[in-house]
């Protein structure tokens, strides 16, 4: 029989040969030893006093460490990039609220361009003797009127009584504010009748930037015969040729 000293040995080499048993197994952990422990685990880094373990188990979770880790840096710069983004937002909210308040008229033309007047010619002298002899054929009787807007206004106006033909020629001339606006022109036929009389008046406006050109050609008639009504063709030709000399004579 084997000595009783024998016996004890041998269960002591099996019980050191169990897994889990021995001088090298992990201590249970609780309460904040675990904690400390699931600590450690998470930052990668070996338990004090502990062995490193070999194999592919702890290279897996060193990975899952640095995973866990990449994830929360992220999730802070996103949360800081989100914040930056709010701030700014209220500062130019705030920036908005403080602005000045637009000027009045932007976007309006205030000052002459190229193209424009701040003055116009004398209509007297723009419209032509040619324009006048075929309109107005015979003694003429010419009238300038005094302008009320001094070298941006010019009046003129020319009275034929020769009987049959009765004719009055009126130009008017005016310089407005810088606008930037193109040439364009209309014309206009209007007749007015007042106890037996009548009269028809063509009137054509142009406008070349600034300037207004307002030409109004007249045919007075009567019942009696003793002034013939015009042909309207001959009263809006009339009144065409004398705006264009006037439109002319501002280049």
């Amino acid at each position: 029989m084997a000595p009783q000293w024998a016996d004890q040995g041998a269960r002591q080499r099996r019980a050191q040969a169990r897994p889990g048993t021995g001088s090298h197994a992990a201590p249970a952990v609780d309460g904040d030893a675990g904690d400390q422990a699931a600590a450690w685990e998470d930052e990668g880094t070996d338990r004090p006093g502990w062995a490193a373990e070999p194999g592919s188990g702890r290279r897996s979770r060193k990975a899952a460490a640095r995973s866990r880790r990449r994830s929360r840096i992220t999730w802070v710069w996103g949360v800081a990039a989100l914040v930056v983004v709010l701030i700014m937002a209220g500062v130019l909210f705030v920036m908005g609220q403080h602005e000045a308040a637009p000027v009045s008229g932007a976007g309006f033309v205030t000052t002459f361009q190229r193209g424009e007047f701040k003055t116009v010619p004398g209509a007297c002298a723009a419209v032509t003797s040619a324009t006048l002899n075929q309109y107005l054929p015979g003694q003429r009787r010419m009238v300038a009127p005094h302008s009320l807007d001094g070298n941006a206004q010019s009046l003129c106006n020319w009275t034929l009584d020769a009987p049959p033909v009765y004719r009055v020629l009126s130009v008017t001339a005016q310089a407005f504010a810088p606008s930037g606006l193109a040439t364009e022109a209309f014309v206009a036929l209007q007749i007015v009748r007042f106890r037996g009389l009548a009269t028809d008046l063509e009137t054509v406006v142009a406008r070349d930037h600034n300037v207004v050109v307002t030409v109004v050609l007249q045919g007075p008639h009567s019942r009696s015969w003793r002034y013939h009504a015009a042909q309207q063709s001959e009263l809006q030709s009339g009144a065409i040729a004398a705006a264009e000399n006037v439109v002319a004579s501002l280049h």
